[in-house]
């Protein structure tokens, strides 16, 4: 089964908050250096490359991205909001989510069901991360677990990290998906 084909007017619908999911063009010395306030300054990769897979009720698959910190400030109060859609317009069984950073802490990622007339996927409220250190590099992974009764499918799903350097939050999001196969 090939992963879904997300288009930007799904990412729109899945990450209200996002403005521009392209590839980010090379930042100049200039660019890095210019005030605090200016641009986003934090990068979410995609990650086509790896798909885990998960072979049964109760097991889990680890989905993986990549978090830049662009900037020469760092950013406290980094925030997460996380999007899993749904293989079918069924909202249960939800599947169980976690993330961490790094090698940190696994952290229950609670999700509620949007299931209206568009795109149906389970949406997370906005999760405070951390701080991003100054030109760092974290990884940011995303643990699923399946249930019984959940569809054997590809899960795409969508990872923002927005930050603040100004009082407005700035986001930027990539794609992760994860394979269910029992």
């Amino acid at each position: 089964m090939r992963p879904l084909a997300i288009t930007a007017a799904t990412l729109a619908i899945l990450l209200p908050n996002s403005t521009s999911y392209a590839e980010p063009a090379a930042e100049t010395a200039h660019q890095l250096l210019a005030a605090s306030c200016t641009g986003v300054g934090v990068k979410v990769a995609d990650n086509f490359g790896d798909l885990p897979v998960a072979h049964g009720a109760g097991h889990s698959a680890v989905m993986k991205t990549t978090i830049r910190n662009l900037s020469i400030h760092s950013r406290p109060g980094a925030l997460l909001n996380y999007a899993l859609m749904s293989p079918t317009s069924r909202w249960a069984p939800t599947p169980s989510l976690a993330w961490r950073l790094d090698k940190g802490l696994w952290h229950t990622l609670h999700v509620r069901w949007f299931g209206g007339s568009g795109e149906k996927y389970w949406g997370s409220d906005n999760v405070d991360i951390g701080t991003l250190k100054a030109r760092s590099t974290r990884l940011l992974q995303i643990r699923i677990t399946f249930h019984r009764g959940d569809p054997a499918a590809v899960y795409t799903s969508a990872a923002e990290v927005a930050v603040r350097p100004c009082g407005t939050l700035e986001w930027d999001g990539g794609l992760m998906h994860a394979r269910y196969r029992p």
